[in-house]
């Protein structure tokens, strides 16, 4: 593992909820760990149009407390995590995400 990735998670503001509705916090970081990094580009029709999307898969060493809530962000670019797969009992995670790229 020779990249270094950070693993955000939210934290609610109180309250949770600003005046306009939307959700009140911000995002900080709950771990930075090496990974094995793998990455593909494509273009897919969203629903604001064609759009390229980056798609990821992060291999990191076992850690319980990395959730489906939290993202990653990797030279530069922001992951929203899609899955969490345990490799071989508890040696390891490997996180698929993908970001959407301007």
């Amino acid at each position: 593992m020779r990249h270094k990735i950070t693993i955000q998670q939210w934290g609610a503001d109180s309250p949770p909820v600003n005046a306009a509705g939307e959700p009140s916090g911000s995002w900080s970081t709950h771990l930075t760990v090496w990974a094995e990094v793998s990455l593909n580009l494509s273009r897919e029709i969203t629903e604001i149009g064609l759009q390229a999307v980056r798609r990821g898969t992060f291999k990191v060493w076992y850690d319980d407390t990395i959730t489906h809530d939290m993202r990653i962000t990797y030279d530069s670019i922001t992951y929203e995590i899609e899955g969490i797969t345990e490799i071989r009992n508890r040696e390891g995670l490997e996180i698929s995400a993908q970001a959407l790229v301007d």
